[in-house]
């Protein structure tokens, strides 16, 4: 019986590093907290022409791709089929969706959140509930959901109010509670995480916060960084690389360690862009890097700045802590892993 693990949204940034890191690590941890080899990595994604991952044409072997509308009726089911036989054990990293931008846009926007964000993540549970009554093997559900759940407050913690002011958060939220009642069903082993906002992306995408990426990763590419959110504002961040540590422990923690409570918030270090662009300078000066002068500069879009302004700007949450999660320590450290890390991003 080998491992089989899908990674959903595997074309975009997060889901083409993420895969990367499987691949280095070649275990999970499934029921009964014993280490496995992942025997199949199966990318799923609107495209199938996702790229082979640099540095491991040897682990290649292990990657399938699979082009799905995760939306469409039994699309999913017919990946699972595909790629699974019915002794394997199964996991799913559900990170495909449309980004907080694309779901406030227009009129469409909430069609868009709930189509995608919400009944596309129903789809892929289906299928995984289906799947373990046949087979009678519980599946493990990994989702990733945001802090944009949260309404107006300055804080977020453990018990902050879900209150999301955007269509984007609002879909998630609504997954968040599917996740806990399916899993308190028994239909499967789902867990998610509020994650902040992830930095630096090296490709653009219509995040409301990629302005936290763009100042690090434009002045990286020898440009300034033309922003988008007055310098000022705070928000809290997680490095790509640690966040993507902290979702793995958060696949491998035992099912009754999780409990009724399937939602983790993850750590993150609250940051200004104004902050980041000194740190830009600074370290880049102290590795010998050329540094855009101006670093960063800033004309406001309105609609981003409104979507923006209502997420909380501090952090101070424990339960992560106590389960073994990481958090960056500043912001010097963020830019110097992705300086030392660059290549193994797309």
């Amino acid at each position: 019986m080998g491992l089989v693990v899908f990674v959903t949204g595997a074309a975009g940034f997060i889901g083409q590093a993420f895969v990367v890191e499987l691949l280095k690590r070649g275990v999970l941890e499934t029921g009964g907290g014993f280490p496995r080899s992942i025997e199949a990595l199966v990318l799923a994604d609107l495209v199938e022409d996702i790229p082979v991952v640099k540095g491991y044409e040897e682990e290649e072997r292990l990657v399938r791709r699979g082009g799905v509308d995760i939306r469409e009726e039994g699309a999913f089911a017919a990946l699972l089929d595909e790629y699974v036989d019915d002794e394997d054990a199964l996991s799913v990293f559900h990170l495909g969706g449309i980004a907080s931008g694309d779901g406030e846009r227009d009129d469409r926007g909430a069609d868009l959140a709930l189509d995608i964000n919400f009944l596309g993540t129903r789809a892929v549970m289906t299928a995984l509930r289906d799947w373990n009554r046949r087979t009678g093997i519980q599946s493990r559900f990994v989702f990733t959901s945001t802090n944009a759940v949260f309404g107006p407050t300055e804080t977020i913690t453990d018990d902050s109010k879900v209150m999301p002011r955007t269509s984007y958060g609002t879909a998630k939220a609504m997954c968040e509670l599917l996740i806990n009642d399916w899993s308190r069903r028994g239909f499967l082993d789902g867990r998610c995480t509020r994650m902040p906002a992830v930095i630096p992306r090296t490709t653009p995408n219509a995040s409301a916060a990629s302005a936290w990426s763009e100042v690090i990763a434009k002045p990286y590419d020898g440009v300034t960084a033309d922003l988008s959110v007055p310098m000022e504002t705070l928000l809290p961040v997680i490095s790509i690389f640690r966040m993507m540590d902290n979702l793995i422990r958060l696949h491998n923690i035992p099912d009754e360690v999780l409990g009724d409570d399937r939602v983790v918030v993850m750590p993150a270090l609250p940051i200004s862009l104004a902050e980041a662009a000194a740190e830009v300078e600074a370290v880049f000066k102290q590795r010998g890097r050329p540094v855009p002068i101006p670093v960063a500069s800033y004309e406001e879009d309105p609609q981003v700045a409104r979507i923006v302004k209502d997420w909380p700007p501090q952090h101070a949450v424990s339960r992560a802590f106590e389960l073994g999660w990481g958090v960056d320590r500043s912001v010097a450290e963020i830019i110097t892993l992705f300086i030392e890390n660059r290549t193994a991003l797309p």
